[in-house]
């Protein structure tokens, strides 16, 4: 008689925190969408991410800052140098005044982060320059992240300084193969972050149907394991004129699998997942659909987002709340 555990055992055994070996891992990320054991997954998902957040949702909000050639030529992005013509609209550069505008819309519409995304070769100074005064802008509880290209230690103080709480930074899956990007200045620039004391916000993406399995896994264990304000899977997003146009993303019932397998490694480890939050953008984006809402948009959609969250029974505290890893 085989003393392998079943699916439902293996479930079990991470909800009592003990540690997945690969091959469990692997089984696991083998489930079938529609299986019992999938729902059993997705149900022991749902209370560690409970658990994690105390019952917590929260708001993000998103402002890029720029539409320009990337170097960083990442084959799912629009905006890689190396996309050909049509996979985005323009260069573009937002102003001070619109980047303001968008952040000030979001605060007073109750996000608990936003995020200033940009191309890796935007100006660093001028970024420092912008977060500071979108610091001075937004409420002081509202928690600030850079979405920025690689940099280091003296890059990460400055950010600190500039008013940043919180650093969004990948590794993404097949790093240097669908990037131009060196694997190692990416655990560089990480390893900076957590130097300077800045928080770490970071994902598994980008994930896709004809992706390799193995490398999934092995970024998901990984992420897993950090010290993340938020973390999640960051599924394959296809736009017309970049080098991965063609590829397929994964399904929702797939997605919903894999996303379910990684909150149940994560653990506690990060209250917040794909579960219990949800995004709201301004600006550009390497998606291709940039936005440019009024505030009355940004009020409706961030409303609507709220809603979202409540309706699936997650508590959304105020900023003046003492909330847990919020900041």
């Amino acid at each position: 008689m085989s003393n392998e555990l079943t699916i439902i055992e293996l479930v079990d055994k991470a909800l009592d925190n003990e540690t997945l070996s690969r091959t469990e891992v692997e089984r696991l990320f083998a489930i079938e969408a529609y299986s019992r054991e999938s729902y059993y997954l997705q149900w022991a998902a749902h209370q560690v991410a409970f658990a994690a957040s105390r019952g917590t949702g929260l708001l993000y909000a998103q402002v890029g800052l720029d539409a320009n050639p990337c170097p960083g030529n990442c084959d799912f992005c629009s905006f890689a140098a190396a996309a050909t013509e049509g996979a985005w609209d323009e260069s573009r550069t937002l102003s001070l005044d619109d980047i303001l505008r968008y952040s000030r819309a979001f605060s007073q519409n109750g996000a608990h982060l936003i995020s200033l995304m940009t191309t890796a070769n935007y100006d660093f100074d001028r970024f420092c320059e912008v977060a500071q005064a979108v610091r001075e802008t937004v409420h002081p509880k509202v928690s600030l992240m850079a979405n920025i290209g690689d940099f280091g230690s003296t890059e990460a103080a400055a950010l600190k300084d500039a008013g940043i709480d919180i650093v969004y930074h990948a590794v993404r899956v097949g790093e240097g193969v669908i990037t131009s990007l060196p694997v190692e200045k990416r655990y560089e620039t990480i390893e900076a972050v957590r130097a300077a004391g800045l928080r770490l916000m970071s994902g598994v993406e980008p994930i896709y149907a004809e992706q390799d399995s193995a490398a999934v896994i092995d970024r998901m264990i990984e992420v897993a394991g950090w010290d993340l304000v938020c973390s999640g899977l960051g599924s394959l997003r296809t736009v017309r004129g970049t080098r991965m146009q063609d590829f397929h993303p994964l399904s929702r019932p797939r997605y919903t699998v894999l996303s379910a397998l990684f909150r149940l490694l994560a653990g506690t480890r990060i209250p917040y997942g794909s579960e219990n939050t949800c995004w709201c953008d301004g600006g550009t984006n390497p998606r291709n659909n940039h936005m440019f809402p009024g505030d009355e948009t940004i009020a409706t959609s961030m409303a609507a987002l709220k809603r979202s969250l409540e309706d699936n029974e997650w508590r959304i505290p105020s900023l003046d709340e003492d909330q847990r890893d919020s900041r």
